[in-house]
This record gives structure tokens, sequence and C-alpha cells, in this order.
């Protein structure tokens, strides 16, 4: 009756012992599947930003080339080529950030599968400064969007000295109206 006691305690730990075995080995897989989706995400943001770098390396491109036309250079676009200008000058392309796995992670409350806590304050910070950028982001285009209203009621922002004169009112009536498809 003893030994029958010793080999019922021994098998029920030996079975604890083998549960928490897979138990450490299914949380070491899912730790290791989110670190590899993370990195996706992180490489997919990327090369993402490499493309939004390029656009803004080419708008930069072309305002240099806008301004350095002379006054009757830009007196001359016709105005089916303003837009070519004005998409450097009015639409900034942002960062769309990579964040599935992340999101997911922190809307499950699943972050601590990521076993380095540096990390997950790292991933925590980059959250909060993506969704920090995307507020200045909208406020930023709606600024710019109610700066243009204004600067079209007044004619365009190129009225004053050296004016562009009719020009102006070219380049603004177009802006504007770009303004008010892309916002």
């Amino acid at each position: 009756m003893l030994l029958e006691a010793v080999l019922i305690v021994g098998s029920i730990l030996l079975a604890f012992a083998i549960d928490a075995g897979w138990n450490s080995r299914i949380e070491r897989l899912e730790s290791d599947g989110t670190l590899l989706s993370l990195r996706a995400d992180f490489v997919a943001t990327a090369e993402e930003a490499a493309r939004v770098a390029t656009t803004h390396r080419l708008r930069v491109d072309r305002f240099t080339r806008f301004a350095e036309l002379d006054l009757n250079e830009i007196r001359s676009i016709p105005e089916d080529s303003i837009a070519h200008y004005q998409i450097g000058f009015l639409n900034p392309r942002s960062l769309d950030p990579v964040m599935g796995t992340l999101d997911a992670l922190i809307g499950a409350g699943r972050l601590g599968l990521v076993g380095d806590e540096g990390l997950r304050s790292d991933l925590t910070s980059f959250r909060n400064q993506v969704e920090d950028s995307r507020e200045e982001l909208a406020w930023l285009q709606g600024t710019s969007l109610e700066l243009w209203r204004e600067f079209a009621a007044m004619g365009g922002p190129w009225k004053g000295p050296g004016a562009l004169g009719e020009a102006s009112v070219h380049l603004t009536r177009a802006t504007h109206s770009d303004l008010e498809r892309i916002y």
C-alpha cells in the first residue's frame, strides 16, 4: 500500500513536471513567434520609411527647382502644370508604421511575451511616439488648410512687395482647390 501511494504521488509529480515543460515550451514558441512578427513589422516599416524619405528628397528637389524660377517663368506655368509643383508643397507624405503585432500584443495584454524588459519599454515608447506624431500631423493638416483658406481669401500668399500679381491668383486658385480635395 505504501508503495502504491508513492507511485501515485510520483506519477502525479511527473505529470506536473511534464505539463510545466510543455507550457514552458509553448510560451517560448509564442515568444519567438511574437519577436519574428515584430521584426517583420519593423522591416516593413523601415522599407516604407525609405520610400517616404525618397519622396521627400524628390519634393525638396522639385521645390528647389521652383524656387530657382524667375518671376516670368512662374507666370508662364500652365495651370494644369501647377499641380506638379503644388503636390510637394501641400501634401506631406507621412510614415504610417506597421503596428499590427504591437497593437495586438498590447490590446490582448500579452506584451509580456516579449521577455526583454528594455525592449518592452522601447516598444511602448515607440507606440506612444507614433500616436503623438499622428495627432501632430492632424493638427498640421488642419492648420495648413486654414492658412491656405485665409491666403486664398486675401488673394494669395504672394501679395505684397515683389508679388507675382496675376500669377499669385493663378497659383492660389489651383492651390485652394487642391487643398480642398486633399484634406
